[in-house]
């Protein structure tokens, strides 16, 4: 094997290794009061140092702050003004320099990751490949909890953080990311493009006998939020191709929703404790000034069925929202969020500490920026995530960017509802993939209209 052939090789492996950051994020994470510590932040270490030679081209410097002027901007803003939050009290020096070290870090990393290859398609077929192999090992671990081999499904002693919960006669699967709801971020994606591949009888970027193993992974995550990212996939897919729709797809719809519903039935208790869960805090935190003695005494009998991540929710959502009503402009400053749950607990919660409190992680990226940043932080995300969608119906010219462009949205959708961490399961790649679909796709069409040769590079 000759040099440039071991050197191809060894790029292709840390390309693997960085792609494979959202499956393994949550799993190898050691938790340290001053912060968390992540295999992921090893690989892109790794990653950057052994690319560091690019930044030696002044071409790229240059590219990346004529690109990024209005990201600078508005970063910079946000820095004020949690400078300035910090001077109000409402915010430490400690929490916004640890967010803004791993932002930037992550963020310029994943961009540099984007810039070698340039090349989207190429981006998504090893995610996607690898997504295939995660899928594989979640079928497996449901089978072997069926027939009873524990060393099949129980991963303890590889994973440093180890879900092990069931649903129903079910294995909650979560394969190598050691915690179903983070099996759903890290997969969604991958999901989404394996659902219109079953449904429209396509083989984009992967065959439909691994798009369908995928699918049958998340359905089996028994996850509330893989649910509700698989239902909105499918409206998406549908209002996308409603022209293209034939017979054919609405038979595939008819099998996808037997098969759907036919695992939803066999594994629906976690499911539907959780969503009982969910409206009961809800009901009983609106009636709460109203009826204060029965709350408590239907609260304390409930507990011991209760769903910890529905109860946390709700709390969240109280004082995220009670947060934001007393700083509604600029927030209380980017990574302010464990100082605001610590300073706010008290207020809304008096019976439950040994379950929430050192649970302060924010439960919603929107609630996250709701509280932190304010309107502000609400307008910037809305603003990315309408300005570089892409409104075209299907075709199959610029399938490729229209399917990843909605396949994302998926994501941002479901990690505004839950998941408050700005970096966690490689989202700055997926964010990425978001943005450079919408501009491949103009730049595509564009070649196209002028009869150029079309190149997603």
């Amino acid at each position: 094997m000759n040099t440039t052939s071991l050197k191809n090789n060894l790029s292709k492996i840390l390309d693997i290794l960085f792609l494979l950051i959202p499956f393994i994020d949550y799993t190898y994470c050691f938790n340290f009061s001053f912060a968390d510590l992540r295999l992921s932040y090893l690989i892109y270490l790794i990653y950057f140092v052994v690319n560091i030679r690019l930044l030696f081209h002044k071409r790229i410097i240059i590219n990346l702050i004529k690109k990024s002027k209005w990201l600078i901007f508005i970063f910079t803003f946000i820095l004020l003004t949690s400078v300035f939050n910090i001077y109000l009290g409402n915010n430490t020096s400690t929490l916004l320099l640890k967010q803004v070290v791993i932002i930037s870090f992550i963020f310029f990393t994943t961009w540099l990751f984007f810039y070698k290859h340039n090349n989207i398609e190429y981006i998504a077929k090893i995610y996607l490949n690898i997504a295939f192999i995660v899928a594989l090992i979640g079928l497996f671990q449901e089978i072997s909890f069926l027939i009873g081999f524990k060393p099949g499904y129980d991963y303890g002693l590889f994973k440093i953080n180890n879900q092990i919960s069931t649903s129903g006669i079910m294995f909650r699967v979560n394969s190598i990311a050691g915690d179903p709801p983070m099996l759903v971020y890290a997969l969604i994606v991958a999901c989404y493009i394996s659902l219109y591949n079953f449904i429209m009888n396509k083989e984009i970027f992967i065959s439909k006998i691994k798009s369908f193993i995928i699918i049958l992974a998340l359905l089996l995550t028994y996850s509330t939020l893989g649910y509700f990212g698989f239902l909105t996939s499918i409206i998406i897919i549908i209002i996308k191709n409603y022209k293209l729709l034939n017979i054919k797809a609405v038979i595939n719809l008819l099998i996808l929703f037997i098969i759907s519903i036919s695992l939803f039935l066999a594994g629906k208790n976690s499911i539907i404790q959780r969503t009982a869960n969910l409206f009961y805090f809800s009901a009983y935190k609106i009636s709460y000034n109203k009826n204060g003695a029965n709350y408590n005494t239907e609260l304390e009998n409930y507990k011991k069925t209760t769903n910890e991540s529905s109860y946390t929710l709700i709390l969240n959502l109280q004082i995220s929202y009670n947060t934001f009503k007393n700083h509604m402009l600029f927030g209380c400053g980017l990574g302010s969020y464990k100082k605001i749950f610590l300073s706010n607990y008290e207020k809304y919660e008096n019976k439950w500490h040994s379950i929430v409190r050192d649970n302060f992680a924010a439960a919603s990226l929107g609630l996250r920026m709701m509280a932190e940043l304010g309107l502000i932080g609400i307008f910037i995300i809305l603003f990315f995530i309408f300005r570089y969608y892409i409104y075209d119906f299907y075709d199959s010219k610029h399938i490729t960017f229209l399917i990843l462009n909605d396949s994302v949205l998926v994501l941002l959708i479901i990690r505004l509802l839950r998941n408050g961490s700005y970096f966690s399961e490689g989202f700055f790649i997926f964010a990425l993939l978001y943005y450079y679909s919408k501009k491949f796709y103009i730049k595509n069409k564009l070649n196209k209209e002028n009869d150029s040769p079309s190149s997603n590079t």
